[in-house]
């Protein structure tokens, strides 16, 4: 396709998904005021949201930490804690809490995930860029040019002899699994499901 069709196409499934997403939200809106099929239960509900944090931040903070043993650049702490701030819920959730409702702990759980639908998307969604700014996690134009300086940089910190990103090779992820799985999708799975050529020089 032209680059202009391309444009159009993508402007059309953005604002398809955008319509949906709206549709879902407004549904669990209205679901939580009208339905007669949900049981609160404010102890549970707090449990269960304390729960989500913790537990994200139980998966985040560790995982990160093995990926920083070979990652160049390193994930910073910053990121990390945007990372476990950014944990919103949706209609995956929502869906299947609300597939059966025929008892009542059932119906507290379809209470409790609406409820954390809405927390974390007006909550956490809301935020986002407040705690970007007050994180001081750089983007946009920023992001770019830090970038380019640490690719110039690679063989000069902590004696990494790292070489610059060739061309059909990820340059963001320098950690050994996401690469090895970039260079495995664009030599294998991109052909076969697109009948694209292999991306070269990876």
């Amino acid at each position: 396709m032209s680059e202009e069709s391309q444009q159009r196409t993508k402007q059309i499934f953005e604002m398809i998904s955008f319509l949906f997403e709206s549709f879902v939200f407004l549904y669990i809106g209205v679901a939580v005021m009208t339905s007669n099929a949900m049981q609160w239960n404010i102890i549970f509900i707090a449990f269960s949201l304390l729960t989500m944090v913790l537990a994200r931040a139980f998966w985040v903070y560790p995982l990160c930490t093995v990926l920083n043993v070979k990652r160049r650049p390193r994930i910073p702490m910053n990121h990390q804690h945007m990372i476990v701030f950014a944990g919103l819920r949706g209609a995956v959730p929502f869906a299947l809490a609300a597939r059966n409702t025929s008892t009542k702990n059932r119906q507290i759980m379809l209470a409790t995930t609406s409820l954390a639908v809405i927390a974390t998307v007006l909550f956490n969604g809301g935020l986002t860029s407040w705690m970007i700014d007050r994180l001081g996690i750089k983007h946009g134009a920023a992001v770019v040019n830090r970038r380019n300086e640490e690719t110039e940089e690679l063989t000069i910190n902590d004696g990494d002899t790292t070489p610059a990103p060739t061309p059909g090779q990820n340059p963001w992820d320098k950690s050994f699994l996401p690469r090895k799985w970039y260079n495995f999708d664009a030599m294998f799975m991109k052909p076969l499901l697109t009948h694209a050529n292999p991306t070269r020089n990876l």
